[in-house]
């Protein structure tokens, strides 16, 4: 289940102080085969980056300085989850984060993914666009040895299977051979699951198959009962939901800062978690005393009849 608190922090960049909803836990049930988590509840994506509302700096919660509650503070930028890990990779990219930098983008692209999730099981363009970049930064990024020794053979795998789901087999194949011959690098607990797994995944590109499949078996009965429970509950509005681009996001930003934006910026606190549950605990039971008070008047007025 996830839950998190309001907390009020300062931009490290401009110095804005601004309220954010900080991710306190999470679970989830399973994952696909590029590690993607099936969620618990509202999507803790939505919760794991922030973006300063006055100058749109993005960041995670460690960049943030957490400060005492402010009068008339901001609110964190409301934008899908995949817009605002973009503007981070965008921001590891300057920084020569490149291994950072390929984890934000596979991150929006497990966004749009819960998101845009489709029967026939096979990624979207835009979540194939945030999958490329992710694979140009991991390759740049194992060029440089900016990856732990202890995760490279799994970093290694993941490229295969990403451009797997990008329909680059042939290329696939060979990053999943790679991976076969990193044995003498990988732990015993490493080898027991990424050697099966990159040998499965190596089959499925050979039969040039690019759907996408649990970690844990290759048919899709677990991925259809997602299409039909729908996407993924999420804090973003639906209707708003993967329609805005970061660079659209970033003029957003700049014309509210300039007074030009049709919305003011935001100056009301959010709820936390705990506090949602409890509105919905009173609405409750408000409902059912309501509820309780018409059958006893139905009761009633049956004896008097």
């Amino acid at each position: 289940m996830t839950t998190w608190r309001v907390v009020c922090v300062k931009c490290p960049k401009c110095g804005a102080v601004f309220w954010i909803r900080q991710l306190m836990t999470c679970g989830y049930a399973e994952k696909d085969a590029d590690f993607r988590p099936h969620y618990w509840g509202i999507n803790p994506l939505d919760l794991m980056v922030h973006v300063c509302p006055n100058c749109g700096f993005a960041g995670t919660d460690s960049d943030f300085e957490e400060i005492g509650e402010v009068e008339d503070a901001l609110v964190e930028v409301d934008a899908p989850a995949n817009v605002k890990f973009e503007l981070l990779a965008r921001r590891y990219l300057e920084e020569g984060r490149y291994y950072a930098a390929g984890k934000a983008y596979h991150r929006a692209a497990w966004y749009v993914r819960s998101c845009t999730l489709s029967g026939d099981c096979q990624v979207s363009q835009l979540e194939e666009k945030y999958l490329r970049k992710a694979i140009v930064c991991f390759k740049e990024a194992l060029k440089r040895g900016q990856v732990p020794r202890d995760e490279k053979a799994i970093i290694v795998y993941l490229v295969g299977e990403l451009l797997r789901l990008c329909s680059e087999f042939e290329e696939s194949i060979k990053w999943f051979e790679k991976t076969l011959a990193m044995q003498d690098e990988m732990s015993e607990d490493v080898k027991k699951w990424l050697l099966p797994l990159a040998r499965r995944q190596k089959r499925l590109a050979e039969e040039r198959n690019p759907s996408v499949v649990l970690i844990n078996q290759n048919h899709r009965a677990s991925r259809l009962r997602e299409v039909k429970r729908g996407t993924f509950k999420r804090l973003t509005a639906p209707s708003t939901c993967l329609t805005i681009t970061a660079d659209e996001l970033l003029r957003n930003i700049k014309a509210s800062r300039q007074g030009r934006a049709k919305k003011p910026l935001v100056r009301q606190r959010p709820l936390s978690s705990w506090e949602i549950k409890e509105v919905i605990r009173y609405l409750l039971r408000m409902y059912n005393v309501t509820r309780k008070a018409k059958q006893s008047d139905s009761k009633r007025k049956t004896t008097m009849g």
